[in-house]
């Protein structure tokens, strides 16, 4: 449904133009309006919170899939897989607003470098200079698409 152009409106207090263009993706099931610019830039901020949280879970899970060893200790098993699950589920609220291919691209990224550093201090294992470049590259890659990058929903 396609809201017309009606004029301003008042909202806490500070007046805005009401504009007929709908949020970024996903939102427009249930803001057909939106009322600033700043009003849908704190909904994708929201977006790219559940995003750190779904990081946080992906490297939470990984962890505990590693203490599982093979699967074979119930409790770290339940935990990864409850972990994954919200992930994904996070994830996919996510994907609603910010384009699939960069919410992937920066779930993955710091989801790498984020084990990769619990499995150096945590599990004692050792990076090798080629794993420290591709690390070192993975983040200039998440970097170059949150900066420069316009196909991020800015």
């Amino acid at each position: 449904m396609k809201v017309p152009f009606v004029g301003v409106a008042t909202y806490r207090k500070r007046t805005f133009d009401w504009i007929a263009e709908p949020c970024p993706a996903g939102l427009q099931r249930r803001i057909h309006v939106r009322i600033s610019r700043r009003y849908c830039l704190s909904l994708l901020m929201n977006a790219y919170a559940l995003l750190a949280c779904a990081i946080a879970l992906e490297v939470l899970a990984t962890s505990l899939l590693k203490a599982s060893d093979g699967m074979t200790r119930l409790w770290p098993t339940l935990g990864s897989m409850l972990g994954y699950g919200v992930c994904f589920w996070l994830l996919s609220i996510v994907m609603k607003t910010v384009p699939t291919g960069i919410a992937y691209a920066i779930w993955s990224g710091v989801g790498i470098v984020l084990i990769s550093l619990i499995g150096l201090f945590v599990f004692k294992q050792k990076l090798d200079l080629p794993a420290l470049v591709g690390i070192g590259l993975i983040c200039a890659g998440v970097v170059v698409i949150n900066v420069f990058s316009r196909s991020t929903a800015h």
